[in-house]
Protein backbone atom coordinates (compact mmCIF):
# COMPACT_ATOMS: atom_id res chain seq x y z
CA UNK A 1 0.00 0.00 0.00
CA UNK A 2 1.06 3.11 -1.09
CA UNK A 3 2.21 5.33 1.81
CA UNK A 4 0.06 8.61 1.69
CA UNK A 5 -2.65 5.95 1.60
CA UNK A 6 -1.61 4.15 4.85
CA UNK A 7 -1.37 7.02 6.23
CA UNK A 8 -4.86 8.32 5.09
CA UNK A 9 -6.14 5.43 6.21
CA UNK A 10 -4.42 5.60 9.67
CA UNK A 11 -5.87 9.14 10.65
CA UNK A 12 -9.19 7.97 8.99
CA UNK A 13 -9.62 5.29 11.74
CA UNK A 14 -8.13 7.43 14.58
CA UNK A 15 -10.75 10.24 13.88
CA UNK A 16 -13.12 7.82 13.51
CA UNK A 17 -12.19 6.08 17.23
CA UNK A 18 -12.12 9.75 18.30
CA UNK A 19 -15.18 11.38 17.37
CA UNK A 20 -17.22 8.14 18.91
CA UNK A 21 -15.49 8.31 21.97
CA UNK A 22 -16.39 12.19 22.60
CA UNK A 23 -19.77 11.60 21.74
CA UNK A 24 -20.13 8.72 24.20
CA UNK A 25 -18.70 11.53 26.69
CA UNK A 26 -20.88 14.12 25.37
CA UNK A 27 -23.86 12.61 24.98
CA UNK A 28 -23.53 9.31 27.14
CA UNK A 29 -24.60 10.94 30.47
CA UNK A 30 -23.25 12.31 33.77
CA UNK A 31 -20.46 9.46 34.39
CA UNK A 32 -19.08 9.05 30.48
CA UNK A 33 -18.68 12.52 31.00
CA UNK A 34 -16.65 12.48 34.30
CA UNK A 35 -14.50 9.75 32.25
CA UNK A 36 -14.08 11.79 29.65
CA UNK A 37 -13.23 14.61 30.91
CA UNK A 38 -10.68 12.64 33.71
CA UNK A 39 -9.31 11.47 30.65
CA UNK A 40 -8.52 14.89 28.95
CA UNK A 41 -7.25 15.78 32.14
CA UNK A 42 -4.23 13.53 32.84
CA UNK A 43 -3.54 13.12 29.08
CA UNK A 44 -3.20 17.17 28.97
CA UNK A 45 -1.32 17.47 31.74
CA UNK A 46 1.92 14.58 31.29
CA UNK A 47 1.96 16.07 27.82
CA UNK A 48 2.00 19.50 29.00
CA UNK A 49 4.73 19.14 32.29
CA UNK A 50 6.54 16.81 29.42
CA UNK A 51 6.74 20.08 27.00
CA UNK A 52 8.08 21.96 30.01
CA UNK A 53 10.77 19.45 30.84
CA UNK A 54 11.66 19.56 27.26
CA UNK A 55 11.89 23.42 27.42
CA UNK A 56 13.96 23.32 30.39
CA UNK A 57 16.35 20.56 29.26
CA UNK A 58 15.27 18.60 32.36
CA UNK A 59 14.84 14.65 33.46
CA UNK A 60 11.31 13.66 33.55
CA UNK A 61 10.48 10.23 35.45
CA UNK A 62 7.62 8.28 36.18
CA UNK A 63 7.72 9.06 39.58
CA UNK A 64 7.46 12.67 38.88
CA UNK A 65 4.47 11.94 36.34
CA UNK A 66 3.07 10.55 39.52
CA UNK A 67 3.25 12.66 42.20
CA UNK A 68 2.25 15.54 39.95
CA UNK A 69 -0.84 13.84 38.88
CA UNK A 70 -1.88 12.97 42.43
CA UNK A 71 -1.20 16.99 43.21
CA UNK A 72 -2.59 17.99 41.11
CA UNK A 73 -5.46 15.35 41.21
CA UNK A 74 -6.13 16.56 45.41
CA UNK A 75 -6.27 20.51 44.09
CA UNK A 76 -8.56 19.10 41.79
CA UNK A 77 -10.77 17.77 44.60
CA UNK A 78 -10.87 20.77 46.64
CA UNK A 79 -11.23 22.99 43.34
CA UNK A 80 -14.42 20.68 42.38
CA UNK A 81 -16.24 21.65 45.11
CA UNK A 82 -15.50 25.28 45.22
CA UNK A 83 -15.99 25.92 42.03
CA UNK A 84 -20.10 25.27 42.64
CA UNK A 85 -19.91 28.02 45.12
CA UNK A 86 -17.59 30.35 44.26
CA UNK A 87 -17.55 30.38 40.33
CA UNK A 88 -18.27 33.99 38.99
CA UNK A 89 -15.35 34.96 41.17
CA UNK A 90 -13.03 32.11 40.35
CA UNK A 91 -13.38 33.03 36.64
CA UNK A 92 -12.34 36.01 36.81
CA UNK A 93 -9.09 35.41 39.01
CA UNK A 94 -8.40 32.25 36.58
CA UNK A 95 -8.97 34.87 33.07
CA UNK A 96 -6.53 37.06 34.44
CA UNK A 97 -4.06 34.34 35.56
CA UNK A 98 -4.28 33.36 31.89
CA UNK A 99 -3.58 36.67 31.06
CA UNK A 100 -0.70 37.63 33.45
CA UNK A 101 1.40 34.21 33.82
CA UNK A 102 0.12 33.55 30.14
CA UNK A 103 1.90 36.46 28.80
CA UNK A 104 5.01 36.74 30.98
CA UNK A 105 5.56 33.13 29.93
CA UNK A 106 5.56 34.32 26.15
CA UNK A 107 7.49 37.21 27.05
CA UNK A 108 10.54 35.31 28.65
CA UNK A 109 10.31 32.99 26.23
CA UNK A 110 10.72 35.02 23.22
CA UNK A 111 13.33 37.09 25.13
CA UNK A 112 15.42 34.05 25.75
CA UNK A 113 14.66 34.46 29.74
CA UNK A 114 12.87 31.73 30.76
CA UNK A 115 11.11 32.43 34.12
CA UNK A 116 12.25 29.81 36.69
CA UNK A 117 10.61 26.25 36.31
CA UNK A 118 7.80 26.09 38.84
CA UNK A 119 6.38 28.71 37.83
CA UNK A 120 6.01 27.11 34.43
CA UNK A 121 4.71 24.02 36.10
CA UNK A 122 2.26 25.56 38.23
CA UNK A 123 0.68 27.19 35.24
CA UNK A 124 -0.38 24.28 34.10
CA UNK A 125 -3.05 24.00 37.07
CA UNK A 126 -4.71 27.19 35.33
CA UNK A 127 -3.96 26.07 31.54
CA UNK A 128 -6.10 22.43 32.03
CA UNK A 129 -7.25 22.01 35.52
CA UNK A 130 -9.39 24.82 35.79
CA UNK A 131 -10.42 24.97 31.99
CA UNK A 132 -11.90 21.46 32.60
CA UNK A 133 -13.67 22.37 36.08
CA UNK A 134 -15.00 25.42 33.86
CA UNK A 135 -16.55 22.46 30.88
CA UNK A 136 -17.52 20.03 33.67
CA UNK A 137 -19.41 22.85 35.95
CA UNK A 138 -20.71 23.60 31.82
CA UNK A 139 -22.27 20.25 31.61
CA UNK A 140 -24.09 19.94 35.10
CA UNK A 141 -25.51 23.76 33.87
CA UNK A 142 -27.12 21.75 30.82
CA UNK A 143 -28.16 18.63 32.47
CA UNK A 144 -30.51 20.97 35.08
CA UNK A 145 -31.85 22.76 32.32
CA UNK A 146 -32.39 19.87 30.39
CA UNK A 147 -34.02 17.99 32.91
CA UNK A 148 -36.30 21.05 33.58
CA UNK A 149 -37.17 21.57 29.72
CA UNK A 150 -38.41 17.83 29.93
CA UNK A 151 -40.15 18.44 32.98
CA UNK A 152 -42.33 21.39 31.26
CA UNK A 153 -42.38 19.49 28.38
CA UNK A 154 -40.44 21.50 26.26
CA UNK A 155 -38.38 18.93 24.17
CA UNK A 156 -36.27 20.83 21.74
CA UNK A 157 -34.29 22.24 25.00
CA UNK A 158 -33.68 18.79 26.56
CA UNK A 159 -30.35 19.35 23.07
CA UNK A 160 -28.97 22.49 25.21
CA UNK A 161 -25.64 21.13 26.17
CA UNK A 162 -23.20 23.67 26.30
CA UNK A 163 -20.03 21.78 26.08
CA UNK A 164 -21.53 19.88 22.93
CA UNK A 165 -21.84 23.18 21.33
CA UNK A 166 -18.27 24.10 22.27
CA UNK A 167 -16.86 21.15 20.94
CA UNK A 168 -19.01 21.34 17.50
CA UNK A 169 -18.19 25.31 16.70
CA UNK A 170 -14.36 24.80 17.20
CA UNK A 171 -14.44 21.02 15.51
CA UNK A 172 -16.22 23.04 12.13
CA UNK A 173 -14.03 25.98 13.03
CA UNK A 174 -10.86 23.74 12.63
CA UNK A 175 -11.91 21.63 9.48
CA UNK A 176 -13.02 25.29 7.76
CA UNK A 177 -9.85 26.45 8.46
CA UNK A 178 -7.71 23.38 7.41
CA UNK A 179 -10.00 23.29 3.82
CA UNK A 180 -9.98 26.85 3.54
CA UNK A 181 -6.56 26.85 4.18
CA UNK A 182 -5.48 24.60 1.64
CA UNK A 183 -7.80 25.77 -1.45
CA UNK A 184 -7.22 29.82 -0.57
CA UNK A 185 -4.66 30.39 2.23
CA UNK A 186 -1.93 32.20 0.98
CA UNK A 187 -0.88 35.00 4.03
CA UNK A 188 0.35 33.38 7.08
CA UNK A 189 -1.06 34.02 10.20
CA UNK A 190 1.46 33.07 12.62
CA UNK A 191 5.04 32.14 12.82
CA UNK A 192 4.24 30.19 15.61
CA UNK A 193 2.32 27.86 13.26
CA UNK A 194 3.45 28.46 9.73
CA UNK A 195 0.72 26.21 8.10
CA UNK A 196 -2.03 28.29 9.48
CA UNK A 197 -3.24 31.14 7.08
CA UNK A 198 -5.69 34.19 7.57
CA UNK A 199 -7.88 33.46 4.96
CA UNK A 200 -8.50 29.78 6.38
CA UNK A 201 -8.65 31.22 10.03
CA UNK A 202 -11.26 33.38 8.50
CA UNK A 203 -13.19 30.35 6.60
CA UNK A 204 -13.26 28.43 9.60
CA UNK A 205 -14.81 31.46 12.03
CA UNK A 206 -17.41 32.01 9.48
CA UNK A 207 -18.55 28.35 9.39
CA UNK A 208 -18.70 28.19 12.88
CA UNK A 209 -20.55 31.09 13.13
CA UNK A 210 -23.36 29.82 10.40
CA UNK A 211 -23.46 26.59 12.30
CA UNK A 212 -24.41 28.13 15.96
CA UNK A 213 -27.51 29.37 13.92
CA UNK A 214 -28.89 25.91 13.01
CA UNK A 215 -27.61 24.40 16.06
CA UNK A 216 -29.33 26.46 17.79
CA UNK A 217 -32.63 26.72 15.55
CA UNK A 218 -32.98 22.89 15.71
CA UNK A 219 -31.52 21.68 18.75
CA UNK A 220 -31.44 24.16 21.63
CA UNK A 221 -35.34 25.92 20.72
CA UNK A 222 -35.50 28.69 22.85
CA UNK A 223 -32.53 28.84 25.24
CA UNK A 224 -30.94 31.72 23.82
CA UNK A 225 -31.72 33.65 21.06
CA UNK A 226 -29.66 33.01 17.81
CA UNK A 227 -27.87 36.21 18.03
CA UNK A 228 -26.55 35.43 21.01
CA UNK A 229 -24.91 32.10 19.74
CA UNK A 230 -23.68 33.64 17.07
CA UNK A 231 -21.81 35.91 19.54
CA UNK A 232 -20.92 33.16 21.83
CA UNK A 233 -19.77 31.28 18.71
CA UNK A 234 -17.32 34.04 17.65
CA UNK A 235 -15.85 34.13 21.41
CA UNK A 236 -15.14 30.13 21.37
CA UNK A 237 -13.40 30.00 17.47
CA UNK A 238 -11.37 33.55 18.11
CA UNK A 239 -9.97 32.27 21.71
CA UNK A 240 -9.56 28.80 20.70
CA UNK A 241 -7.39 29.65 17.93
CA UNK A 242 -5.40 31.57 20.47
CA UNK A 243 -5.37 28.57 22.49
CA UNK A 244 -3.96 26.81 19.02
CA UNK A 245 -1.66 29.02 18.65
CA UNK A 246 -0.13 28.89 22.43
CA UNK A 247 0.19 25.30 22.61
CA UNK A 248 2.32 25.67 18.67
CA UNK A 249 4.24 28.35 20.19
CA UNK A 250 5.19 26.09 23.16
CA UNK A 251 6.10 23.00 21.58
CA UNK A 252 8.46 24.91 19.11
CA UNK A 253 10.05 26.31 22.15
CA UNK A 254 10.66 22.28 23.18
CA UNK A 255 11.70 21.61 19.54
CA UNK A 256 8.71 18.71 18.89
CA UNK A 257 6.00 18.57 16.33
CA UNK A 258 3.24 16.68 18.24
CA UNK A 259 2.36 17.11 22.20
CA UNK A 260 1.83 13.23 21.64
CA UNK A 261 0.83 10.07 19.78
CA UNK A 262 -2.12 9.00 21.23
CA UNK A 263 -4.07 9.67 18.20
CA UNK A 264 -2.17 8.39 15.39
CA UNK A 265 -1.51 10.97 12.55
CA UNK A 266 -3.07 13.68 14.76
CA UNK A 267 -1.13 14.10 17.78
CA UNK A 268 -1.62 13.82 21.43
CA UNK A 269 -4.02 15.41 23.45
CA UNK A 270 -2.94 18.89 23.89
CA UNK A 271 -2.83 19.30 20.09
CA UNK A 272 -6.46 18.14 19.85
CA UNK A 273 -7.71 20.28 23.31
CA UNK A 274 -5.45 23.06 22.91
CA UNK A 275 -8.20 25.58 21.72
CA UNK A 276 -10.96 24.24 24.19
CA UNK A 277 -8.56 25.04 26.81
CA UNK A 278 -8.75 28.51 26.33
CA UNK A 279 -11.72 29.22 25.09
CA UNK A 280 -13.72 27.90 27.63
CA UNK A 281 -12.63 30.27 30.18
CA UNK A 282 -13.36 33.37 28.31
CA UNK A 283 -16.60 31.94 27.41
CA UNK A 284 -17.87 31.51 31.12
CA UNK A 285 -16.84 35.29 31.35
CA UNK A 286 -18.73 36.23 28.63
CA UNK A 287 -21.44 34.75 30.34
CA UNK A 288 -20.59 36.74 33.74
CA UNK A 289 -20.56 39.55 32.15
CA UNK A 290 -23.83 38.73 30.38
CA UNK A 291 -25.92 38.18 33.85
CA UNK A 292 -26.45 34.25 32.33
CA UNK A 293 -25.27 32.69 35.22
Amino acid sequence: MPLHLKTFYTRSISALVFVAVMFLGLLGGEFYFYGLVVLIHSGCHLEYIKIIHKIYSKPLTWRFNLLYLGFISLVGGIMYVAFFYYFDSLIRITCLMYLVFGGLLIFYFLNKKPLPYWYAISFGWTYITMALFILFVFFKWSLEYSKAASFFGDEPKVWFNIPLFIFANLWINDTGAYLGGSLFGKTTFSKWSPKKTIEGVTIGIILASISSYFYGFYLMGAAYSNLYLLFFSIIITCFGTIGDLFESFLKRKAHIKDSGYIMPGHGGFLDRFDSLLFSTHFLALIFLFLEFV
